[in-house]
């Protein structure tokens, strides 16, 4: 399945940023040459700032010892819960 499949991740959407269009793929290299030879017509600018602090959010939720994405999932989970309540 994974040579078939593409992960895009944004970090507006991690970090709750609304307005920060910063975001990556994950997924096998003939998958990505591929959406990259249509992303090249798609692309915005970016603020080096806002693009540093996203590095360096990444870079921390990315330790072992960080809970962020757990805390995350949980949040959203109970949200959608009472949604569907």
């Amino acid at each position: 399945m994974k040579d078939r499949t593409i992960s895009i991740y944004s970090a507006g959407k991690i970090f709750a940023a609304t307005g920060m269009r910063s975001g990556w793929m994950i997924g096998a290299p003939p998958l990505i040459r591929a959406a990259r030879s249509v992303h090249q017509y798609n692309v915005f600018c970016f603020y080096n700032p806002v693009e540093n602090a996203a590095a360096k959010s990444i870079e921390e939720i990315s330790k072992p010892d960080n809970t962020y994405l757990s805390e995350l999932a949980t949040k959203l989970t109970k949200g959608r819960n009472l949604l569907i309540q």
